[in-house]
């Protein structure tokens, strides 16, 4: 038991009981996979290869966080453009460029070096959001009789990864993470598109249980993409029906008081508001869950909201006024839902700013 307690970190203390003694080794072999954070293709890569050469009655990933490479590989100009130092030099590059086609010349070969360099960029991103990709594909299928907590944070310099991916497994979808009781995931993509989840998660679960059965805490507010499921909440019922707490970015809570079993009727109606980035237009009310409630799990005990920061001139696409005016018109719409609902509970953008300035010592103030 004491190495259950002691490998609670990323890994590093198991990896280092191993290294004790042979007795020290065996002992501690059932638990020093119980808590892991990967980070990176490479690692994600070697530790598949760890879990295949792992008995499988020691694979016992309780604790995991994976993320994608923290470093990106730059877009930046392949050489400095800068004016040489010396004065010589730079004075016979002026009188060379009063040549016709010479300054063009000059211009052209610097943007196609440049446009080849982003070219090549792009392409080894890709290459490392795939690899992480099929690796994690990969980690789960190994892990998911064991995983209680997930965190998974994602964020591709590219676009969404194909669903065709190949995991280099005879792939089946994953049935069940029947321990699963906390996920947290943190997604974004330059360029999102719907992607079949199906493909690699079985939505109906095995023998007609759900796919998280057990899974109490449920935290999307990192899910940075301009869309998502107009089905979300019935996806989360269905696959989560013993859910307790919900987080939420603003940008994905369109029908949530329908969902809640608190729709509006009638004069009480509000308008619903389509998301855009972190920016709010008015849109229509069109939302089929007003008319058609599809209800979130009874167990739920809590839902966080989270809100965007308000829009400013920089970052809109409708005139400022109009924007600012329909983010607040949101705003007060979920606080009175806040009022009414005690499980809903909005939490404002600079949350996390003003309780690490605390910590800081500071004044709590961002």
């Amino acid at each position: 038991r004491i190495f259950h307690y002691a490998c609670t970190d990323d890994g590093t203390t198991g990896r280092s009981l191993s290294l004790v003694s042979k007795y020290i080794h065996d002992t501690s072999e059932p638990y020093k996979l119980q808590s892991i954070s990967i980070s990176g293709a490479d690692n994600a890569a070697r530790f598949v290869l760890a879990l295949r050469r792992t008995p499988p009655q020691h694979r016992r990933v309780t604790h995991l966080h994976i993320s994608n490479d923290a470093t990106v590989q730059p877009i930046l100009a392949p050489h400095d453009s800068g004016q040489p130092s010396s004065p010589i030099v730079r004075a016979t590059t002026r009188a060379v460029e009063v040549i016709p086609g010479v300054r063009w010349y000059k211009k052209y070969k610097c943007l196609k070096e440049n446009v080849d360099h982003n070219v090549r960029c792009m392409q080894t991103n890709r290459h490392r959001d795939e690899s992480i990709f099929t690796a994690f594909l990969q980690i789960l299928h190994f892990t998911a009789p064991t995983l209680r907590t997930l965190n998974v944070n994602f964020e591709s310099r590219w676009k969404i990864i194909p669903a065709h991916v190949n995991a280099g497994l005879d792939f089946v979808p994953i049935r069940s993470l029947p321990l699963l009781t906390s996920l947290t995931v943190r997604y974004y993509a330059l360029f999102h598109s719907e992607v079949d989840e199906s493909l690699f998660v079985d939505n109906q679960g095995e023998d007609g249980m759900a796919l998280l059965p057990q899974l109490r805490y449920l935290d999307l507010e990192g899910f940075r993409i301009r869309s998502h499921p107009f089905d979300l909440y019935e996806w989360i019922g269905r696959v989560a029906p013993g859910l307790m707490f919900l987080r939420l970015p603003m940008r994905m809570v369109n029908g949530l008081a329908a969902a809640l079993g608190r729709g509006l009727s009638g004069g009480e109606q509000t308008a619903e508001y389509q998301v855009h980035g972190d920016s709010v237009k008015p849109r229509a009310n069109s939302d089929r869950s007003n008319t058609h409630p599809i209800l979130l799990p009874p167990s739920l005990r809590r839902v966080y909201i989270q809100l965007s920061p308000p829009p400013t001139a920089c970052c809109v696409t409708f005139p400022l006024e109009q924007e600012q005016g329909a983010y607040l018109s949101a705003v007060e719409e979920l606080r009175a839902l806040e009022r009414r609902d005690e499980r809903v509970v909005v939490v404002a953008f600079d949350f996390d700013w003003e309780c690490a300035n605390r910590v800081a010592g500071g004044t709590g103030h961002a």
